[in-house]
């Protein structure tokens, strides 16, 4: 992102965007909600979301058998030449800064969604899988909205 940023706007000395600005594409959604309510209204708990999720990838298998290919072949592509990957020195801060950044917003949403069915279990006494399921999806949810670059 720095060097499109630089090749946009040479001579602007500002930074690109970073990891922080992209959307939480990680978000577990809706999963935990549906989760709790396997565990707490069907008769087989652990059997019945794999049967589920069979029949949603046999659907999806049909769709894809029968959606007709939109692109037509192009020409043959250029051999695969694999070439070893390095960053310019002033450029590394950025990289160092984008890693932070993704590392912490990876990390910071997974250990919410691992720890608040257990707070909510143990401290809170309430042993509802669907109340689970539902905090945790709740607390994923669709992030905040892109910023737009600045002006200039």
């Amino acid at each position: 992102m720095g060097e499109l940023h630089a090749l946009a706007r040479p001579g602007t000395g500002r930074p690109g965007p970073t990891g922080r600005q992209s959307p939480p594409t990680w978000a577990p959604g809706p999963r935990p909600l549906i989760a709790g309510l396997f565990a707490e209204y069907v008769a087989h708990p652990l059997v019945v979301p794999y049967a589920v999720f069979l029949a949603l990838l046999l659907v999806a298998a049909i769709a894809v058998v029968l959606v007709p290919e939109t692109g037509r072949p192009g020409p043959a592509q250029p051999r695969y030449r694999p070439q070893r990957v390095s960053v310019p020195s002033q450029g590394r801060p950025l990289y160092y800064t984008v890693a932070v950044a993704s590392f912490r917003g990876v990390l910071h949403p997974r250990a919410v969604h691992s720890v608040a069915p257990g707070f909510i279990a143990e401290r809170c006494t309430i042993r509802s899988p669907l109340l689970a399921g539902t905090v945790t999806s709740w607390s994923s949810g669709p992030g905040p909205p892109p910023r737009s670059p600045p002006p200039g």
